[in-house]
């Protein structure tokens, strides 16, 4: 009895400790031996007693809060629970270390004696087993019911199930999210953690419990993560984990068919469409003026110039001329009023298995941002509208204000005259289109109240008043240019008179442009001419611009009294000269730039084929200016110089080979007429460019030519020949 195999139960290893007389001394009573081993059975009893009571899911709905919580209230009441039932397991567990302990008191094991101590250490390990034993049933309660509230096969079967959680769906800063998430996240609170954090708190258990086989020291943590049946449970509840993530996931994406409504900027949006629809209304409208002119080109003529003078158009100071059709803001408007709809029938809340999803907040903030896209349709005709009124009030007040004196009853005053003629030429600018703007107006009123807008009560009344008085008023206009179309006649002859002058006086100018402006340019042109002729094209500039307001003051005045428009094509072409020139200069100052950088090198250093590469694109740039400019005198100067270094740069490459002996550039220099010193190392790009090689290239090239055969034959023959260099000069002699 002093060996302990599994297979012997708890009484038989007590009755072996207690009848060994290696184990208990001075007992010879057997009835005193019976009554220890039975008070050690009553103990190990009571000890599975205490662990089977345990043996219930540590997280459990109560009836009372069966319907689906937040994400805190959900931790606030069940930590509540599962941390009282930690207290009393730990409590348990204490009671369970006394028994031992009076046990162990009881049958007082010799520890000299190995086999009693054995058979002791068999009892704690049997008594270990019962608790660890204990303890998986526990976890595994808990893990089993866990996972039927998380299996969506299990909860099919229940009747009025409802959710564990009750998560939001919300609109974030960029995109749809979950409040709290459903995966596991880093920092805050989620779904998964939350589930995750539950099932430590199953395994805490384990190390409330200090262990029976070591006197106290240490936990069952280790055989509650190597317990295999436990694994397995947890394998499911990762499974069940990951399809309510993927399943949330495919709700929280059937939402992107909206994602435009956060994605892109709705000021921007309404931006492009104007600026689309507009394009598209500009082509239309200015077909139909160009047909129209056909027709009746004289009036347009005049309406076109007299907009000219006045600038924007008065009635639209401060609104768009041109704007979609009235036909695509309906569209659009009442397109984003169905997806409004749309939204609204969405159905919250969700049920997707044990998760509750509440859509309310989503639903809020997209119907939000459809509304503020609406708004801004909405908006910009009411703006529109009450622009264009207040504008059709004030050119009304205007008018009023300027024909309250009738200059026939003053015929003196020239200046009420040239008043009153302004107001004339207006009205008939803006007459011919306050129709249509009306109308529009009108439209974009009627849309607005379609789209249940708050305005003004009466506003298409106001709008009718307003015009009629704009016509009463224009009636009086054209009364009062009947009475002043005497006056008018006077005034033409004088401003004919005028006009006469000053169109000599533009003659004058553009003659004198032409001689003094810098049209001619040669290659002797240094930095100072190309400074003077900037100053020149800037001084000439500002003249211009000069009487070219004087100009547009009498075409003013040609509106006015009706007379034919002057072009004055002088001062166009000045204009276009001016810019030619700048052109020409610019050209000019940058390719002497260029090689006032070469010049200033030792030409020995000279880099040809790189700067013959540099003097191509030079080349090509001058190809590619406007034709204005290449017609100026000054360009082909320009072109000439440009040729000429294009082709003095190869005759450099050559001239700067070995083969080139003094006697070579003596015939140069004497070609040239032109004294340098090329071998100095002081003889500059600039000295060399001095010879005009361009002038020469023909002979210089059959210098160079002759220079290298030279070298070739000496080369040749220098096996059998004597060759005596005297000065330069090569005396090959033969061998005797």
């Amino acid at each position: 009895c002093f060996f302990f195999f599994k297979q012997k139960t708890a009484y038989e290893i007590s009755a072996c400790l207690v009848g060994s007389e290696m184990c208990i001394r001075d007992r010879t009573n057997v009835d005193g031996v019976n009554t220890i081993v039975l008070k050690m059975k009553t103990d190990l009893e009571r000890i599975q007693i205490i662990m089977k009571s345990f043996d219930k899911p540590l997280l459990e709905r109560e009836r009372k809060q069966m319907k689906p919580l937040q994400a805190d209230d959900f931790d606030q009441t069940y930590k509540a629970i599962i941390q009282s039932k930690h207290g009393n397991i730990k409590s348990e567990g204490s009671q369970i270390h006394k028994i031992v302990k009076e046990i162990m008191d009881t049958i007082k094991i010799d520890k000299k004696n190995d086999k009693s101590v054995n058979a002791w250490k068999n009892y704690q390990d049997y008594i270990n087993n019962t608790v660890v034993e204990g303890l998986s049933n526990v976890v595994q309660t808990s893990l089993i019911y866990i996972n039927e509230q998380l299996s969506p096969a299990f909860l099919k079967k229940l009747d009025n199930y409802l959710p564990l959680f009750d998560i939001r769906l919300e609109l974030g800063y960029d995109d749809i999210k979950y409040e709290p998430a459903i995966e596991e996240v880093t920092h805050g609170q989620s779904v998964r953690n939350i589930i995750k954090s539950y099932i430590l708190d199953f395994y805490h258990i384990s190390t409330l419990i200090n262990r029976l086989d070591t006197q106290g020291v240490g936990d069952y943590l280790i055989e509650m993560r190597d317990n295999f049946d436990l694994k397995y449970h947890l394998s499911h509840v990762t499974e069940n984990l990951d399809y309510i993530e993927a399943e949330t996931e495919k709700y929280r994406q059937s939402f992107q068919v909206y994602s435009y409504l956060w994605t892109s900027d709705a000021k921007e949006m309404f931006e492009h469409f104007l600026h689309e629809e507009e394009e598209k209304e500009v082509v239309n409208q200015k077909a139909a003026q160009i047909a129209q002119q056909a027709a009746q080109e004289d009036e347009i003529k005049t309406l076109d110039e007299g907009m000219q003078m006045t600038g924007q158009h008065p009635l639209l100071k401060g609104a768009r001329e041109f704007i979609p059709s009235l036909e695509l803001f309906d569209e659009h408007i009442t397109k984003m009023k169905t997806i409004q709809v749309e939204i609204s029938s969405i159905k919250t809340p969700n049920d997707i298995a044990w998760i509750r999803i509440t859509s309310q907040p989503l639903k809020i903030a997209l119907d939000s941002k459809v509304t503020n896209r609406i708004k801004i349709y909405t908006e910009f005709l009411l703006i529109q509208t009450r622009v264009t009124l207040k504008n059709l009030v004030e050119f009304v007040d205007m008018i009023k204000d300027g024909i309250h004196l009738d200059p026939s009853e003053k015929p003196e005053d020239n200046e009420l005259l040239m008043k009153v003629m302004k107001i004339i030429s207006v009205v008939k600018v803006v007459e011919p289109s306050t129709e249509k703007i009306v109308k529009r107006m009108k439209e974009m009123v009627s849309l607005l109240k379609k789209h249940n807008v708050p305005m003004e009560e009466e506003y298409l009344n106001k709008i009718d008043n307003v015009y009629t008085q704009f016509g009463e008023t224009v009636q009086r206009v054209y009364k009062v240019k009947a009475n002043i179309l005497p006056l008018q006649a006077q005034e033409q002859v004088n401003v004919k008179k005028k006009l006469e002058k000053f169109q000599q006086k533009v003659k004058d100018f553009r003659i004198e442009f032409k001689e003094t402006l810098p049209f001619i340019y040669d290659e002797t042109s240094g930095d100072d001419k190309i400074d003077q002729s900037y100053e020149l094209i800037n001084q000439w500039y500002f003249k211009l611009g000069e009487i070219e307001k004087q100009a547009k003051g009498y075409n003013e005045l040609e509106i006015l009294f009706e007379l034919e428009q002057s072009g004055f094509k002088d001062l166009k072409d000045c204009r276009q000269d001016l810019r030619s020139l700048k052109v020409m200069w610019d050209a000019v100052s940058m390719i002497t730039n260029t090689y006032n950088d070469w010049k200033g090198k030792p030409w020995k250093q000279i880099k040809a084929d790189v700067l013959q590469e540099q003097n191509k694109m030079l080349q090509t740039m001058l190809k590619q200016l406007p034709k204005d400019v290449r017609n100026l005198r000054g360009y082909n100067a320009i072109i000439e110089k440009v040729k000429n270094m294009q082709t003095v740069l190869p005759l450099i490459s050559s001239l700067l080979s070995e083969f080139m002996e003094r006697r070579h550039w003596q015939q140069i220099l004497k070609l040239t007429g032109k004294d340098v010193d090329v071998f100095s190392t002081s003889c500059s790009f600039a000295d060399i460019l001095k010879m005009e090689l361009y002038r020469y290239e023909n002979q210089v090239n059959e210098i160079i030519d002759v220079a290298q055969n030279c070298l070739l034959y000496t080369s040749d023959a220098a096996d059998d020949l004597l060759c005596v260099d005297l000065g330069g000069r090569r005396i090959i002699k033969k061998k005797k």
